[in-house]
């Protein structure tokens, strides 16, 4: 008889609750970080929502992030840099 072993690549339930972000009042002279997930594309479609946002809104800044893998969130020591450098993050995907 065969023996099968399964492997589960996923990286675990996530069992704590999340709220909403409160909305930025404006983003004019904010600092807006944008995290990458590494897929194909997502630099280049994230570098043109950035210099779109810079465009628009006068940003202070744009802080770009890529994370280590796309299918697992950052690190928290990484979230809580983002959170004191950056007014506001958005997180992209590509393919």
């Amino acid at each position: 008889m065969t023996t099968i072993k399964v492997l589960d690549p996923t990286n675990g339930i996530v069992s704590e609750k999340s709220a909403m972000a409160e909305r930025l009042d404006t983003l004019e002279d904010a600092t807006i970080g944008l995290i990458d997930n590494g897929k194909a594309n997502s630099a280049v479609v994230l570098e043109a929502i950035g210099q779109r946002l810079k465009d628009t809104y006068k940003l202070k800044k744009v802080i770009y992030f890529l994370k280590r893998s796309s299918s697992h969130p950052i690190a928290d020591d990484e979230a809580k840099a983002l959170a004191q450098q950056c007014d506001g993050v958005i997180t992209g995907t590509g393919d």
